[in-house]
């Protein structure tokens, strides 16, 4: 009988133990980044661990609203390009015209996964102003998954779908190019 008490014993202090870990990363994790700036997130977010990453992304798209949308802006041409690939997400996510051409220039960056997330970001904003330079990337990319991400993309914009035919989007863009001028 008291070895069965001690194995009940051993299993809740395993849980409390468990408890406790988890109150500590909720708090860490969650509570603790509430207050921090985006710059600050961006940092965490380019030199933290992984799992500081992940959380510092999800504040990051937290705070993707107009309200933040000039300290976004500051770090659209930032040097590492997981910072400008943060950004990218983010200004997907925040419905304002001048975030238009930084996102145009991020979809010829240099880096593959921020002009794939530059070409994500262009579809989720869904300005009419994205149609044509998506397109016209079609002919620019060679990979299949940013032909179809720019697809994906298009349709989001415009409700058609010819995937990634580039062919298909110009003479579809030819008939439908007054409802989607391009920006300047």
């Amino acid at each position: 009988m008291w070895s069965y008490y001690w194995y009940l014993g051993k299993r809740l202090l395993v849980l409390l133990v468990l408890i406790g870990a988890g109150i500590w990363a909720y708090y860490h994790y969650v509570v603790g980044l509430e207050g921090l700036t985006v710059e600050q997130l961006l940092r965490k977010h380019r030199e933290g661990s992984s799992a500081d990453a992940q959380v510092a992304r999800i504040h990051l798209l937290r705070k993707a609203d107009m309200a933040h949308a000039d300290e976004f802006l500051r770090h659209a041409e930032h040097l590492n390009p997981m910072t400008r690939e943060a950004v990218a997400e983010a200004l997907g996510n925040i419905r304002e015209e001048k975030v238009v051409d930084p996102l145009l220039k991020l979809l010829a960056d240099a880096n593959d996964n921020v002009r794939f997330m530059a070409i994500q970001s262009c579809g989720r904003h869904g300005s009419p102003y994205f149609v044509k330079p998506l397109i016209d990337r079609l002919t620019v990319e060679e990979e299949e998954r940013f032909k179809s991400q720019i697809g994906s993309s298009l349709q989001d914009l415009t409700g058609e779908n010819f995937m990634g035919h580039h062919e298909k989007w110009l003479n579809w863009y030819s008939m439908n190019k007054h409802k989607y001028k391009a920006k300047r």
